[in-house]
C-alpha cells in the first residue's frame, strides 16, 4: 500500500476512534458488465483486514465523500452530500413509504405517503386544503418544541427569500405566498392552494430541502445583513432529525451524533463522520481496509474489477432517475446556434461511454426525463455519426471547428472521465477542447451565478416527476438551468402542465414540451447512470430514496 495511503488510513481510524470517546421507486435493473480495459488510476488495491468491529466503532458510520461538506441551509442546497446530512439532521412534514424492489431491495415507494413530523393529515374534498397534526412532544435538537409556527417559518422563508432551491420546490406544488400557509393552533398547519396539486406532498416529503426549522434558534442568529440566517446556516444545524451537528471541519469532515432529543427511536448509529477524501483511489483504499462504512464516487471500473468480489465489499446498483448531459450556454456563439448544439450532439458515441466511461453500469439517455420519471419519451435524435457532425458545422459556418473549454469538478470520476472521453471524440470534427477542473465550492458558485460556458453535470428529480424536471432545469431562468436554454412555448406547457388533473391531457403537454426540447437540442443528453451504492458487507437497513442520499438512523452493523 502507498505510505500517504497507509498513514492516511490511520490517521482516520484513530480520529474516529477518538471522536467516539469524546463524547423510493423505479425499478433497479442488474448492472451489466462491459469489456474491462486496463486499470488507469493507480495500482491494484487487495484487500485488507478490516478492524474488528467493536465498542464507540460498532456503533460509528463513516462515510469517505468526494466533495466539500458545507452548504446546509435546506433553501438553497443541492450538492448531494448536502443533502445527505440535511436528510439527517432535519425531519419534514412527511416520507415515503418503504416497500421492496424485484430483487428484495427496500425502496421509497412514492405513490405513498405516510406522516413524519405530522403525525397525521388529510386532504379537502376539493385537493385545495391540506392539513397537517404535528407530534405532540416533538423537539429540536436545541430543545425548542416543534410548533406551527416553525413550520410557517420554514415554509415562509424560501418564498420571502425569493431564491433557491426550495422556493422553487413550493412553487411549484402550489405554495406561491405566505398566506397560503396557516399555523391554526401550535400542532395544526394548514396549506391553502388555489388548486389541485398532485406534486405538494412530495415536496413536503423531500427531507433534504422541506426540513422543517428551528424558527427560534435561526432567529437567533439573523442580523442586518442576513435577514434570513442564510450564512448562518451554511455549517449550522437547526433541526429536529435523528441526527445533530458535533463539530464541522471545513474541507476536512463533519460529525454527527444522535439526537438526544429525537422523537423517534434511538439510532443504532450513535455518530455519524462524513470525511472529505478528494482522491477516488483513497477512497477505495478506506473502503477495503475497513477504516470507512461506505464510500460515494468510486468509478465503475474499480466496481467492475477490484472491488466486484472483494472481501468484505457490498455494491447495489439502483437504476435512478439521473441524468448526466454535456451543456452549453445556450445565449452564447457559438453554441447559440441550434446547429452547432446538434453537431456536438451527433459527435458522440454514446455506447462507447456507457461502456468504458461507466463499465456498463448505465443505460442511454433519450430525452430530459430519465428512468422512472412519468411520461418520460424518447426526444434524442442523435445518434453517433461524425459526418452529420462536420456537416452540421460547415453549414454553421465553422468547417475549421472552434476553441471550447469544458468544465467539470473534481471527485466525480464519472464526469471527469467523460470529460477527458468528449475531449478526444469532438478533437475529430475540429472541436479543440481544453479541460478545466475546478473545485466542488467554486463549482456550484459558478453554477449558481450561471457562470459556466460548457460542462458536464448531472441532473436527478427527487420526485420523478416531469414538472420536477422541467422546473428545475428546462423553465426560462429555472434555478438548475445552467445552460440557460429558454422556449417560451416550453415555459406554458409547464405552467399548463403543473396543475392539469386529467392524466391523458397532462401527458399530452409533457410530451410536447419533450419534442420542442428535443429540437432545440439545448444539453446533449450522455447517460442515465446507475446510482451505486459501495458499502462494507455488514452494513444492514439501507433505503433507497430518489435524493439517493442515505439515511444513517436506518442502519445497523453486523
Amino acid at each position: 500500500m502507498h505510505p500517504r495511503v497507509k498513514a492516511f488510513l490511520g490517521l482516520l481510524v484513530l480520529g474516529a476512534l477518538a471522536l467516539g470517546c469524546a463524547q423510493a421507486a423505479p425499478t433497479a435493473s442488474a448492472p451489466t458488465q462491459a469489456p474491462v480495459s486496463p486499470p488507469t488510476q493507480g495500482p491494484t488495491v487487495r484487500p485488507t483486514a478490516a478492524p474488528t468491529q467493536g465498542g464507540d466503532r460498532a456503533s460509528t458510520y463513516i462515510i469517505a465523500a468526494s466533495g466539500d461538506l458545507e452548504g446546509w441551509d435546506p433553501a438553497t442546497a443541492t450538492y448531494y452530500t448536502a443533502l445527505d446530512i440535511m436528510a439527517n439532521v432535519y425531519d419534514s412534514l412527511l416520507d415515503y413509504d418503504v416497500s421492496t424492489d424485484s430483487q428484495g431491495r427496500a425502496v421509497a415507494d412514492v405513490t405513498k405517503f405516510r406522516g413524519k413530523l405530522a403525525e397525521t393529515f388529510s386532504v379537502s374534498a376539493d385537493g385545495k386544503a391540506w392539513t397537517f397534526k404535528l407530534r405532540k412532544g416533538a423537539k429540536f435538537a436545541s430543545g425548542n418544541d416543534v410548533t406551527s409556527a416553525d413550520v410557517k417559518y420554514s415554509l415562509d422563508r424560501p418564498l420571502l427569500m425569493g431564491t433557491g432551491i426550495l422556493n422553487t420546490m413550493l412553487n411549484l406544488g402550489g405554495i406561491i405566498t405566505t398566506t397560503q400557509v396557516v399555523a391554526v393552533d401550535p400542532t395544526t398547519v394548514r396549506i391553502d392552494l388555489d388548486k389541485p396539486n398532485p406534486l405538494l406532498p412530495h415536496m413536503l416529503a423531500l427531507a433534504a430541502n422541506s426540513g422543517i426549522l428551528d424558527s427560534k434558534l435561526v432567529q437567533a442568529n439573523c442580523t442586518a445583513d442576513d435577514p434570513f440566517g442564510t450564512k448562518w446556516l451554511r455549517n449550522h444545524v437547526a433541526g429536529s432529525g435523528p441526527y445533530s451537528l458535533e463539530k464541522s471541519e471545513p474541507g476536512n469532515q463533519v460529525t454527527f451524533v444522535a439526537n438526544k432529543n429525537y422523537w423517534g427511536p434511538a439510532p443504532k448509529m450513535q455518530k455519524v463522520i462524513y470525511k472529505t477524501v478528494p482522491s477516488a483511489q483513497d477512497r477505495m483504499m478506506l473502503l477495503m481496509s475497513g477504516a470507512v462504512d461506505q464510500a460515494y464516487d468510486i468509478p465503475g471500473q474499480d466496481l467492475t474489477t477490484t472491488l466486484k468480489n472483494a472481501q468484505g465489499i457490498k455494491i447495489m446498483s439502483f437504476a435512478a432517475p439521473s441524468t448526466t448531459v454535456f451543456f452549453v450556454n445556450n445565449n452564447l456563439p457559438p453554441f447559440d446556434n441550434v446547429k452547432v448544439r446538434k453537431a456536438l450532439c451527433y459527435a458522440v458515441p454514446y455506447q462507447a461511454l456507457i461502456d468504458k466511461v461507466l463499465y456498463g453500469l448505465g443505460t442511454p439517455a433519450v430525452g430530459p426525463m430519465a428512468n422512472g420519471v412519468l411520461f418520460g419519451k424518447k426526444c434524442n435524435e442523435c445518434t453517433y455519426d461524425l459526418a452529420k457532425a462536420k456537416s452540421l458545422l460547415a453549414e454553421a459556418g465553422l468547417a475549421g471547428g472552434f476553441d471550447m473549454t469544458l468544465t467539470y469538478r473534481e471527485g466525480r470520476p464519472e464526469e471527469e472521465s467523460s470529460a477527458v472521453f468528449l475531449q478526444a471524440e469532438l478533437a475529430k470534427i475540429n472541436v479543440r477542447v481544453t479541460l478545466e477542473k475546478i473545485q466542488t465550492a467554486a463549482w456550484n458558485e459558478r453554477r449558481a451565478n450561471k457562470a459556466i460556458n460548457a460542462g458536464i453535470d448531472s441532473y436527478t428529480p427527487y420526485a420523478p416527476d416531469p414538472n420536477y424536471v422541467l422546473e428545475f432545469w428546462y423553465k426560462t431562468g429555472a434555478s438548475l438551468n445552467t445552460w440557460q436554454y429558454s422556449n417560451k412555448r416550453v415555459d406554458e406547457l409547464a405552467k399548463m402542465s403543473v396543475t392539469e388533473t386529467d392524466a391523458v391531457k397532462r401527458q399530452a403537454l409533457i410530451e410536447e414540451a419533450q419534442d420542442l426540447i428535443g429540437k432545440d437540442q439545448p444539453v446533449i443528453w450522455l447517460f442515465n447512470p446507475y446510482w451505486n451504492l459501495v458499502v462494507r458487507d455488514n452494513v444492514r437497513g439501507y433505503v433507497f430514496y430518489p435524493d439517493r442520499a442515505t439515511r444513517p438512523a436506518n442502519l445497523s452493523k453486523d
